[in-house]
């Protein structure tokens, strides 16, 4: 990844497979720090890996992108 466009496509990827539940009761890690303030932070599967998720933030912080949700 190198445009901050590519680390939105990363960002939007991995959220998407870290919080596919097909059941309310599979989703329970709270991905912190993700909400505006005015809102819940986001969640993900309960068995999910956020490591990759937060990599792709802190890339795309370092990089100036200020376009991830």
């Amino acid at each position: 990844m190198s445009t901050c466009e590519e680390f939105l496509q990363a960002f939007n990827a991995e959220l998407s497979h870290i919080g596919y539940c097909t059941d309310a009761a599979q989703c329970g890690l709270v991905l912190k720090r993700t909400s505006c303030g005015c809102t819940r932070d986001r969640v993900a599967r309960s068995d999910a890996d956020a490591a990759k998720f937060y990599d792709i933030i802190a890339k795309a912080k370092a990089k100036g992108c200020n376009n991830l949700p």
